[in-house]
C-alpha cells in the first residue's frame, strides 16, 4: 500500500477503481488501486488524479470526488462488511 500523491496525480481519475474502505472512529480512508496495479490511501482533501480531482466524502458503499463543478461517485468493488459479531458478509 502507498499513500504516493505524485503517483495519484499521474493517471486520470477514470482510471482508478475503488477497492476498499476503512471507516473509523475519527477518519476514514478510501483504498484506490491504480492502473500501475498498486494501492494507496486517500482521505479527506486528498487529491486524485490528473484532473486534480478532491476527495469530499467516504462512506461504507462509495467514495465522492469533486472536479471542478462535477462530483464524481466511485463505488466499493467487491464489497465485505465485518459486522459487531465478527460475521464477514458479501
Amino acid at each position: 500500500y502507498s499513500s504516493s500523491a505524485l503517483n495519484l496525480a499521474n493517471y486520470n481519475l477514470d482510471s482508478f477503481k475503488l477497492v476498499g474502505v476503512i471507516i473509523g472512529k475519527k477518519k476514514a480512508l478510501g483504498v484506490v488501486r491504480g492502473p500501475d496495479s498498486m494501492d494507496y490511501f486517500v482521505t479527506l482533501g486528498d487529491e486524485i488524479g490528473k484532473e486534480g480531482a478532491v476527495v469530499k466524502e467516504i462512506t461504507i458503499d462509495d467514495m465522492k470526488v469533486a472536479v471542478n463543478e462535477n462530483v464524481v461517485t466511485l463505488t466499493v468493488n467487491n464489497k465485505l462488511v465485518e459486522g459487531e459479531n465478527g460475521k464477514k458478509t458479501p
